[in-house]
């Protein structure tokens, strides 16, 4: 058994019991996997259902999803992080797709292995002393490496084997995080990058060129007193560039953006943090040329002195 077939096999055994639900893909920004705390390594893992609710056109106008037409983006991440040294940290996450797309005469169900990513950060503001405004700030690099079928080569009816971006993308972010009293507050940003790719699909060759694209994300937190739980509220705005295809298929796309909410609860016990958040990307009705869903989160976090 290969090694992809075991990773399959073994969140094949952890998935199959969870129930269906409408979801896709909205997004395409990266999120760092870092360490802010006073520990060593960081094991983290994590479960997201994207429900796709509203399909948005290239003017920005949200059109509800049929019930006979239900799509379902589930994925299973494992991540780590290791703090090699004061201000130096990698980390890794390979995540685990399960692809559904239902209709009234047929459903299409997939599973597969996705994009490895890997990531170096520096912390290039470290907290060396006290100050009541001063943010902790870190620097990251992020890569994408293709692992799979992407929309462009896709050999599934309904693309429910397309488990991958499909490019070797390249992210340089910041994160600066602040904890005031009993309220932290956290700024990220990144840009992406990607070269263009050659695909074969249907007897067709064409280059794939994407434009770089960008996210920024603010969330607010607050921790009770003499309590482990901690509530954050959080808004971020993404933007994709079009995308060239040239080839046996002439295309020039058209950008994607949209801005979404959402809302987590958290539960520090000891070495471990649970965390259950909500996302709507239709919230606030800015978005264009993407599938707005609502997402439902669950993540598990495991700090190490290792």
């Amino acid at each position: 058994m290969g090694i992809n077939s075991l990773i399959i096999f073994i969140y094949f055994i952890l998935l199959s019991p969870l129930s269906f639900g409408a979801a896709c893909c909205g997004g395409g920004s990266s999120v760092a996997n870092l360490i802010v705390g006073d520990y060593r390594t960081q094991l983290s893992f994590g479960y997201t259902n994207m429900a796709i609710t509203h399909t948005v056109n290239t003017d920005g106008e949200f059109i509800e999803r049929d019930k006979n037409n239900q799509e379902v983006l589930e994925t299973m991440t494992a991540m780590a992080s290791y703090l090699a040294a004061d201000y130096w940290q990698f980390g890794f996450s390979i995540p685990m797709h399960k692809n559904t797309h239902k209709t009234d005469y047929k459903t299409s169900n997939e599973m597969g292995v996705g994009d490895i990513k890997l990531q170096p950060a520096f912390e290039f503001m470290p907290e060396l002393y006290y100050s009541k405004w001063k943010p902790r700030g870190f620097v990251f690099l992020q890569h994408n490496i293709i692992n799979s079928r992407s929309v462009y080569n896709t050999k599934s009816e309904f693309a429910t084997d397309a488990f991958s971006q499909g490019f070797n993308t390249t992210t340089l972010g910041l994160y600066f995080t602040k904890i005031i009293g009993n309220f932290d507050l956290t700024v990220s940003t990144e840009v992406h990058t990607s070269p263009a790719r050659k695909f074969k699909s249907n007897g067709n060759e064409f280059w794939v060129t994407p434009r770089d694209g960008n996210s920024t994300q603010l969330t607010i937190g607050f921790s009770p007193q003499a309590s482990n739980f901690h509530f954050g509220t959080n808004l971020k705005s993404s933007y994709d560039g079009a995308k060239k295809i040239s080839g046996d298929i002439e295309s020039l796309g058209t950008s994607k953006s949209y801005t979404e909410a959402g809302l987590s609860i958290g539960l520090r016990v000891a070495d471990k943090s649970y965390n259950v958040s909500y996302t709507d990307q239709t919230f606030f009705g800015v978005a264009k040329n993407m599938n707005a869903a609502k997402i439902i989160s669950f993540n598990l976090i495991h700090f190490l002195d290792l």
